[in-house]
């Protein structure tokens, strides 16, 4: 590219020639630098000139420079100017390139904020991913459902039993919220101890020795229905009523509370086991001896823990220095406390009964199981007896403004449990019933592991249900293909109920009992004392 430059008297000069003649190298012949620009060598405008025009060394872009002058400044003052414009573009040249410096570091900082981000969200995206697994594994752990259609194809009677137990814990409910009181409050301490003692028998291997049929709603892994929350209020509730009305004093009235509680559960008992609403353990020493399959220790279970349940109830109150009726509320602090400790202690207490009365004369005498029973439910119905001597005021009905009508919510609820287990009774066949879900474990006939009693002493069971050799005739494998049991290991399977070996025996036990127990709540409910007004003091007669 050829640039003009100007002469000082503002002709051109082309291709470096001055006025006087062409200057090859760019120079003048008046002595000036090889720059080209002309002017008087050595002169102070030349010099200044000179220092001005080195400003414009080639070795900025000859492009740039004709674009930010035109020409080659030839005059000092285009030389100062030159120079200005020059130190202007440097300095615009240094605002661009820190400009740019500035710009690229922020791309940097956002490429690597936009890497950590990413790597944030595939964090956080790992992280609720992992949250969401472990809440799903919990929800799975906590609750699971079963439809119904499948209960009712393979297991009748025991939707039937989900169902009308569900209802009854209804009106249970009703009753206790609208009496109020402590009738309210012994709702909760009967829903700890119920979750406590499930709770404690699925955790501690020495106790876990009875599988419950897959209900519509489990809880705790599968090995809690619904229902059996249900069936702590019915056998805890009723039973805290009918025995308020007897008016018996406070020590004796965790005796009667025991032994009415384990009236509803005898019926109860013999069908569930029959029907497999449930499965025991096969070689448990602690549930070996049965009636009509029914562990016998199971009413120990029931009288003990009852009895212990109703006194840590009422004696919690006192406790605390307590003023208020024995069943009206006291403060919301002292009704949490009795309900959580008459819910949570009910079992440990219960088990030094039951290693007074059971373990020490079985354990280490070898008295039979049903011999120890006999002895605690003498011990208990004397206690009652005693304490009935002496009932409280209005223990005893006069006349047609006495007792209670029998078909309140209590009594209705005392007749169609009783009335359930005679229908059962009577009108279905165990045999055509399949229980399908969590029973023991099968598998080596010949392993076996310990465990301890209450008392502290190694006894030893089998590790698995032998399916060639067990003694719990109330199933088998009939109904499974080839009748083969399931394989080893298994601790999902079906089993097939069995007949009543003796039909007509079942129909007269199992009505006598539920008659029996009938008669006793109505003589509570109906022939006793009026219900409990929560609301005014009650105050025990004493002597």
């Amino acid at each position: 590219m050829s640039l003009k430059r100007r002469n000082r008297d503002g002709d051109s000069c082309d291709n470096g020639s001055c006025d006087d003649g062409s200057c090859d190298d760019g120079s003048c012949d008046d002595g000036s630098y090889n720059g080209g620009l002309c002017g008087d060598g050595g002169s102070t405008e030349t010099s200044d000139v000179h220092k001005a025009a080195c400003l414009l060394h080639p070795q900025f872009d000859r492009d740039i420079r004709f674009g930010l002058f035109g020409a080659q400044p030839c005059t000092l003052d285009e030389a100062i100017q030159a120079a200005l414009n020059t130190e202007a573009f440097l300095r615009m040249e240094s605002d661009r390139r820190q400009y740019n410096r500035v710009l690229l570091s922020q791309e940097e900082e956002q490429d690597v904020t936009v890497k950590d981000k990413d790597t944030a969200d595939k964090s956080m995206g790992v992280s609720e991913n992992s949250t969401t697994l472990m809440i799903e594994a919990f929800l799975d752990w906590f609750i699971a459902f079963r439809d119904p259609r499948e209960i009712w194809a393979n297991h009748q009677s025991f939707l039937i039993a989900e169902i009308t137990y569900h209802i009854l814990a209804v009106l249970l409910v009703t009753h206790a919220f609208r009496h109020g009181g402590r009738f309210a409050w012994y709702l909760l301490a009967i829903f700890i101890h119920g979750l406590v003692v499930e709770s404690i028998s699925y955790v501690l291997p020495d106790i876990d020795n009875f599988w419950h049929a897959q209900g519509t709603v489990m809880l705790l892994a599968k090995r809690l229905p619904t229902y059996i929350i249900c069936v702590y209020y019915m056998f805890m509730y009723p039973s805290f009523v009918a025995v308020s009305r007897l008016r018996l004093p406070t020590w004796s009235e965790p005796f009667a509370h025991a032994l009415v509680t384990v009236l509803l559960d005898i019926p109860y008992d013999i069908m569930g086991i029959k029907h497999m609403w449930w499965t025991w353990h096969d070689t448990d020493p602690n549930i070996y001896d049965r009636y009509y399959w029914v562990p016998i220790t199971s009413f120990f279970f029931w009288a003990t823990f009852m009895c212990s349940h109703n006194f840590l109830f009422f004696a919690v109150p006192r406790w605390f220095g307590s003023k208020a009726g024995k069943y009206e509320s006291n403060s919301m602090f002292v009704e949490l406390v009795s309900a959580a400790v008459a819910g949570i202690f009910a079992f440990p207490l219960g088990t030094i009964q039951f290693i007074i009365i059971y373990h020490i004369p079985h354990d280490l005498y070898g008295v039979p199981t049903g011999i120890c029973l006999g002895v605690l439910f003498a011990v208990y119905v004397l206690m009652v007896w005693i304490g009935d001597r002496n009932p409280g005021d209005g223990a005893r009905p006069f006349g047609k403004h006495g007792g209670a009508p029998l078909f309140d919510n209590i009594g209705i609820a005392v007749t169609v449990h009783y009335l359930l287990y005679i229908v059962l009774v009577f009108f279905t066949t165990p045999a055509s019933f399949q229980s399908i879900g969590l029973h023991e474990e099968t598998g080596n006939c010949q392993d076996t592991t310990s465990m301890y009693t209450a008392l502290g002493k190694i006894v030893h069971k089998k590790k698995y249900l032998c399916t060639s050799n067990y003694d719990e005739a109330y199933f088998d494998w009939h109904c499974l293909p080839g009748q083969r049991p399931p394989q080893d290991y298994s601790r999902w399977y079906t089993i097939c109920g069995n007949d009543y070996p003796n039909h007509f025996e079942y129909c007269m036990l199992v009505t006598a009992h539920a008659l029996f127990g009938f008669l006793v709540y109505y003589q509570m409910l109906s022939r006793s004392g009026k219900n409990i007004d929560p609301s005014k003091m009650y105050k025990l007669k004493t002597k």
